[in-house]
């Protein structure tokens, strides 16, 4: 470590130690809107992680025509079987289609009984390789057995597709206006700060440009310091979400439930925190020299 770094680590602690509320309404604040930034990146891992299951167990069913004979129905499986991409395809009869309906219904008599063979027709369960389950692959294949001769319907999830990337673009580009309002925050608070903090430290900082020191030479402490800031916030906001987190959604894979239905919240990734740590001490740095070229400015002036 360089001489003038250890005295620039020394003076930014020194500042620190010295207007210990100060630091902390910094940080609380600062830790405040980080905290905003963050639940928004959870809820769009959150929509990922949902889109990624649907698509590692993406199906295509295809409806086929209810007269169409047995040696056709089989016909048709056998073709759609050598398609590139296809895993593995199932023909469901209707009498199959029946029984699972009738299961899935519960134990309610009148129920079940209304469930007729004319109400449910054959169809075609197709999974696909890994490589194959994108979207654009599943609308290629949709495409391609609809245009086969008695298949009346194709369905591939494409309504929840749409909906889940609806919700993801609307997070991104509602993360974007936190990104952008929790970066003008940090620079509001951190610039106030170090503009107390110069004024505090006006003689001696008068003093030392006097004996010819730079103005890097002085901004370096305060560069630290604001990095320091930055930081800290937005690690507590992470450390208190997470500790949040850990202990109303405790397991390995944490998640809200709603009656039958679970909504999995992971935790976001790592590689997410560390940016917006990173990010929020380098938007300190940036409004420390905003700070203190103001300042130097109009004392050379």
């Amino acid at each position: 470590m360089t001489p003038t770094l250890a005295y620039a680590l020394r003076r930014a602690a020194a500042s620190v130690r010295r207007s210990p509320k100060l630091q902390a309404v910094a940080l609380a604040t600062i830790a405040l809107a980080a905290a905003v930034l963050l639940t928004a990146l959870g809820a769009l891992h959150a929509v990922d992680r949902a889109a990624d299951r649907w698509q590692a167990g993406a199906r295509v069913v295809a409806f086929l025509g209810p007269s169409l004979p047995a040696d056709r129905l089989e016909v048709l499986r056998l073709t759609v079987a050598t398609w590139e991409g296809v895993d593995r395809v199932r023909l469901v009869d209707t009498g199959e289609a029946v029984a699972e309906l009738r299961r899935t219904l519960g134990a309610d008599p009148e129920l079940r009984a209304a469930i007729t063979p004319d109400l449910v027709p054959p169809s075609l369960e197709i999974d696909l390789a890994p490589p194959a389950r994108t979207p654009e692959a599943l609308s290629v294949l949709a495409s391609r057995l609809q245009a086969q001769a008695g298949v009346e319907a194709v369905d591939w999830g494409a309504d929840l597709l749409e909906r889940l990337e609806g919700v993801r673009r609307g997070l991104e580009l509602a993360g974007l206006g936190v990104a952008a309002l929790v970066a003008l925050a940090v620079i509001f608070i951190i610039s106030n700060t170090v503009r107390l903090a110069l004024y505090a430290r006006r003689e001696e900082l008068a003093i030392m440009q006097l004996v010819g020191a730079s103005h890097g030479f002085i901004r370096v402490p305060y560069h630290l310091e604001a990095a320091f800031q930055g930081a800290g916030g937005a690690g507590l906001a992470a450390l208190a979400l997470w500790a949040t987190h850990r202990t109303l959604l405790p397991g390995p894979d944490p998640s809200l439930a709603f009656e039958a239905l679970r909504v999995p919240l992971p935790w976001p990734p790592a590689g997410w925190i560390l940016a917006v740590v990173v990010g929020a001490a380098a938007v300190g740095v940036l409004a420390s020299h905003l700070a203190t070229g103001r300042y130097l400015r109009g004392a050379d002036g």
